[in-house]
């Protein structure tokens, strides 16, 4: 029984997309900012996905050509906010 345990969740670890990134910028978020950031932490990226928007963070999914998810949950912060031509739903192509 536990080895079949540990089986489900080693399956299911290996099927799961990479969280929780987090990046600081030092200017406005917006569409470039999103597009330049998840470049760089993603570069099989193709493209963003709005899931959240704060004040000063947003908050992205990041997906291939497949609609697989790569990383499920990035954030990119900043004290300068957030642009308001950004909205949740958004898909942004990078």
């Amino acid at each position: 029984m536990l080895d079949f345990l540990l089986d489900l969740l080693l399956g299911a670890a290996a099927g799961a997309a990479i969280v929780a990134t987090v990046v600081t910028v030092k200017r406005i978020i917006d569409k470039r900012t999103i597009q330049n950031e998840v470049k760089v932490k993603c570069p099989d990226a193709f493209k963003a996905l709005i899931k959240q928007k704060k004040e000063n963070a947003i908050n992205v999914g990041i997906f291939d050509h497949n609609d697989n998810e790569l990383v499920s949950d990035m954030s990119i912060e900043s004290e300068q906010g957030v642009s308001s031509d950004l909205c949740v739903g958004q898909i942004i192509y990078v």
